[in-house]
């Protein structure tokens, strides 16, 4: 019947969800297989650059920014671009300069190319875990698609930008 007394030691009972039902088992949940048909290659492959508009009119109408923050958005424009490959990202970021109350901050340039395994992916959707460069621990990261050509993802939980507004949204334009 599965119910535990108080003279017997507790066991981690796991909330699952199997074929669209919630169940509770004793071993840890199994990842989602990714959906038959569906890779990432059909919409995350290939050459990706910041939206510095579609960015900003999202954040304009969706979260609350600082005004280092936005400066910070404001000046990444036309210096941030992704390249995805089947197993790989390639982050490439031109150095610029922010400029936030006459003060100057100067960003370097980074490149850096990240493995990655792809968790699920759909059209809609690709989920993956990739490793941060800086702590070596690995993260998740959603990449939405507004269609072909249109990607996002949340940054306030990835700290990729330093904004702290859980609506916040980076969007990509395909490049090719």
């Amino acid at each position: 019947m599965g119910l535990l007394s108080a003279a017997s030691p507790a066991q981690e009972i796991y909330k699952c969800v199997v074929k669209g039902a919630i169940t509770y088992q004793q071993s840890p949940c199994e990842l989602p297989a990714p959906a038959k048909g569906v890779s990432s290659d059909t919409v995350l492959i290939g050459v990706w650059r910041y939206d510095h508009d579609g960015t900003m009119a999202w954040m304009k109408r969706h979260a609350q920014m600082k005004k280092e923050e936005e400066a910070m958005l404001n000046a990444l424009a036309g210096h941030l671009t992704l390249t995805f490959t089947k197993n790989s990202v390639l982050v490439d970021r031109t150095a610029y300069e922010v400029t936030v109350d006459d003060n100057v901050k100067h960003i370097e340039a980074k490149q850096h190319t990240d493995p990655y395994t792809v968790m699920s992916a759909s059209p809609q959707v690709v989920s993956m875990t990739m490793q941060a460069q800086d702590t070596f621990s690995d993260f998740t990261v959603d990449f939405h698609f507004d269609g072909r050509d249109v990607m996002w993802i949340s940054v306030a939980d990835q700290k990729l930008t330093g904004v702290d507004d859980a609506n916040a949204r980076i969007y990509y334009k395909r490049v090719h």
